[in-house]
This record gives structure tokens, C-alpha cells and sequence, in this order.
């Protein structure tokens, strides 16, 4: 794999590097074989659909990590959703806003769990937050 290939490409490289059948993989991963073909053509897929647990629990059964599944850099450090709840109440505090209004904002169901939420809705929390959302995602691996 190199760093061009997309997740999907990489997801199903490291499917096929284990040898195991869409049915396969889907069995172990808990979903149908019809969601790893559709992983593994689109990425925008892993990002609507996927929570952190998640992509954990792909990795775990593709036996590599969220770094490699997202091709991020070993200089890019991990943020535990701890820290991004707490850099969301210091924005609310210094932005003069509630969290209420806040999940407004990035249009994040307030009271559902950061750890529920698809990737790509992590990735506008991180973005309105100014924080590489690369970092959250590295905390895959420790979701599932």
C-alpha cells in the first residue's frame, strides 16, 4: 500500500493480505458483506456510516490500526475524546456559548455521545475546534 491509495483501498488490501472472503471479514467485523464491499469502494461510507469503535473493531480484525487504515503520519499525536470534550467546553467558555449551542453549530445531537457519533461528524466537531481530526481518529484503537 502507499500513502495514495484511499481507505478503501487500504481496507481492502488488508483484508485480502489475511485472506478473507467479504463474508468472512463481515462475520468477524459484525456487519453484512455488503457493507465491507461498500467500505471498501468509498470512503465517504467508513466516514458517514462508522463510529470509533467502530474502525476499532475493523482494524483489530484487519489486524493493523487506524494509522494505517488513514494513512496518518507518525508525527500526528493521538487526542482521547476526554481532551476533545474538554477543548469543546473551553471553546464554549471563551466563545461565550453553550454547549447546546455548540453541537448547533456543528449540527451534533447534544447528549449523544461523542464515541456514537459517524467520523464525519467528529471531523466537523474537530474542525470548528481548529484540531487535526486525525488526532480523535487515531483513538480508534483504543474504542473498540
Amino acid at each position: 500500500m502507499n500513502s495514495t491509495d484511499s481507505i478503501g483501498m487500504r481496507f481492502r488490501a488488508a483484508r485480502e493480505r489475511l485472506g478473507l472472503s467479504h463474508a468472512q471479514a463481515a462475520a468477524q467485523m459484525r456487519v453484512t458483506p455488503a457493507a465491507v464491499s461498500a467500505m471498501e469502494m468509498d470512503d465517504d461510507e467508513i466516514g458517514s456510516c462508522c463510529t470509533l469503535a467502530d474502525v476499532g473493531r475493523f482494524a483489530g480484525v484487519l489486524r493493523t490500526t487506524s494509522r494505517e487504515l488513514f494513512d496518518i503520519p507518525a508525527a500526528v499525536s493521538p487526542l482521547r475524546l476526554a481532551e476533545l470534550e474538554q477543548l469543546i467546553r473551553e471553546h464554549c467558555q471563551s466563545h461565550g456559548i453553550s454547549v447546546q449551542q455548540f453541537g448547533e453549530i456543528v449540527d451534533w445531537p447534544v447528549g449523544t455521545n461523542i464515541a456514537d457519533l459517524p467520523l464525519v461528524l467528529i471531523a466537523d466537531i474537530c474542525k470548528e475546534l481548529h484540531v487535526d481530526w486525525r488526532r480523535v481518529f487515531l483513538s480508534c484503537d483504543d474504542a473498540a
